[in-house]
């Protein structure tokens, strides 16, 4: 039974290393490919962060933000420099929160504003394509945790699948939105890849996803901790955190978990009200979170005065 469980063990590592080599085999081979797609902007973006001089506006959470405002609004009106850091919720609040850290100082504003399903669902530590950010720029690799190692054979068959993909992209597909992505990205970080698209209103989004359940109205307690100690970390170092409510569906809204959201995170303080950030389905993308192209300079003037009101 003992030889049998060290056999297991062995092939078990074994199998991971082979499918981690894959993984950076496949990643060099398919380079150019995977700096060119959406998430690739992780480059971009860092490099604006790490270029721009204090005091700066450092935007960090959900795609809410990239599909949905104008930094350069923001900027010009504020004589600030402004960075949208965002890309997916999925990538999880702990990577966005560590990535910043080293090019943050005194008097810096950062400005979190994570989707609800942030709060309920999404992995605080980050699905593959947290991984993948790694993979696209190696300077990544040194903010992982521990804990986000560790869980790394959770994702390696996904992401080795996802590396895969990328040689059965047909050629006229080379110059959409996955495989150009990074390239529908402004200066600021704010995506324009949606400007002349069609909006999918998403009609059956009613019921698609019942944000009403109660599993879905959870408090992620490593969520709230995560944020807790970003807030510390942030006013032991002169940096002012804040937290924002997300474009949301109005029809998918409901007041209550908005408040339980603020009364969890007491000390922390929001800049703005929910409600101010409440659209029609007319008014959003292609899903509950993202804004038409057209409404996001809306949004940015609502962000703008929030962000006067709180200084």
């Amino acid at each position: 039974m003992k030889k049998l469980f060290i056999k297991t063990i062995f092939l078990g590592i074994t199998l991971f290393v082979c499918c981690l080599v894959l993984i950076l085999i496949t990643s060099l081979i398919q380079s150019k490919k995977l700096k060119d797609r959406g998430r690739a902007v992780v480059i971009d973006k860092t490099k604006r962060l790490a270029s721009l001089p204090s005091p700066k506006i450092v935007l960090v959470g959900g795609s809410n933000i990239c599909y949905g405002l104008n930094s350069k609004i923001l900027q010009d009106s504020l004589k600030i420099p402004v960075v949208d850091m965002s890309i997916n919720a999925k990538v999880g609040m702990c990577f966005y929160l560590n990535q910043i850290k080293p090019y943050l100082h005194k008097g810096d504003i950062v400005i979190a504003i994570p989707e609800y399903d942030t709060y309920a669902a999404v992995d605080y530590y980050g699905d593959k394509s947290m991984y993948e950010l790694c993979l696209t720029d190696k300077n990544n690799y040194k903010i992982l945790t521990a804990y986000q190692w560790l869980r790394l054979p959770l994702y390696a068959g996904d992401i080795l699948k996802d590396n895969w993909g990328m040689f059965s992209l047909a050629k006229e597909n080379e110059n959409n939105e996955i495989t150009n992505g990074r390239h529908f990205y402004n200066q600021f970080g704010d995506y324009e890849g949606h400007k002349n698209k069609v909006a999918d209103l998403l009609a059956e989004m009613k019921t698609e996803k019942n944000y009403n359940d109660p599993k879905n109205q959870m408090i992620q307690s490593v969520l709230v901790d995560g944020l807790r100690s970003f807030s510390t970390y942030c006013k032991n170092s002169g940096i002012n955190f804040y937290l924002s409510y997300p474009v949301f569906a109005k029809i998918l809204f409901n007041q209550s978990y908005a408040d339980k959201i603020r009364n969890t995170l007491t000390g922390i303080r929001f800049i703005n009200q929910p409600t101010e950030y409440l659209y029609d389905l007319n008014d959003l993308y292609n899903s509950a979170n993202h804004l038409k192209f057209s409404q996001r300079d809306q949004r940015s003037y609502k962000l703008l005065e929030d962000i006067r009101r709180t200084f």
